[in-house]
């Protein structure tokens, strides 16, 4: 007999299959769900790692995190609530391409990769749902690509901010460094860090940043 608890997140994940499954499918996926909460700078997988399943986020903010080939990290995206994670390298059998690292408190629900694979085999119009839902990241991804160079510097900036000084919160970071880190000047960074601080967003000191609204910087990061 499945709980309560369970199938009110197993609701809450269903839009990832379109709400068009089976219900002997939604009993099967309830039984491999799993609740994690994750302590801001906490890893939900890292690079190089087998997934696990099929991850879900209820609340909270993770960043995705690659390596290059000099050590330095790079942030790739930004996954908050309602969002999912760890599905393309699932599908691909494939190890983790990236880290996931937890911005602020977050709960994860979790769909084991058995219970995941099984259903798919079970149930083949699944299959047909989650290639949907991956082509359209695709989609957004290329389009992504595309318009790198137009993307508004503010949101950027405002991305690499809001990581940095969560992963790294003890570290007083440079203006170079956070303009290497997003891809723009220091001139630019020193100029939107001014605007930012005037709009109360921030407090600068020296090299100390101080975020006083997080949530209006991360509607500023969103803005991709």
């Amino acid at each position: 007999m499945l709980g309560v608890r369970k199938w009110q997140l197993m609701k809450e994940i269903f839009t990832f299959f379109g709400e068009k499954i089976e219900a002997d499918a939604q009993i099967e996926l309830a039984k491999g769900t799993s609740v994690r909460n994750l302590k801001r700078g906490e890893q939900l997988y890292c690079t190089g790692e087998i997934p696990t399943g099929l991850h879900f986020i209820r609340k909270g903010l993770i960043g995705l995190v690659v390596s290059g080939p000099t050590g330095n990290e790079y942030l790739i995206r930004l996954a908050k609530a309602d969002q999912y994670l760890g599905h393309r390298s699932l599908f691909a059998a494939e190890e983790h391409h990236a880290t996931a690292v937890a911005l602020e408190d977050t709960e994860v629900v979790s769909v084991s990769k058995a219970i995941v694979l099984r259903v798919i085999e079970t149930w083949p119009k699944i299959s047909l749902l989650l290639l949907e839902a991956v082509s359209k990241e695709l989609k957004q991804a290329e389009l992504g690509r595309v318009s790198l160079a137009d993307k508004n510097v503010t949101a950027r900036i405002a991305e690499s901010i809001l990581f940095l000084k969560t992963r790294y919160p003890e570290h007083q970071w440079t203006r170079r460094e956070i303009a290497e880190f997003c891809g723009s000047t220091t001139p630019t960074v020193i100029r939107t860090l001014a605007k930012l601080e005037a709009e109360g967003i921030i407090r600068q000191e020296g090299r100390i940043i101080e975020i006083l609204k997080r949530a209006t910087l991360l509607q500023l990061a969103e803005n991709l």
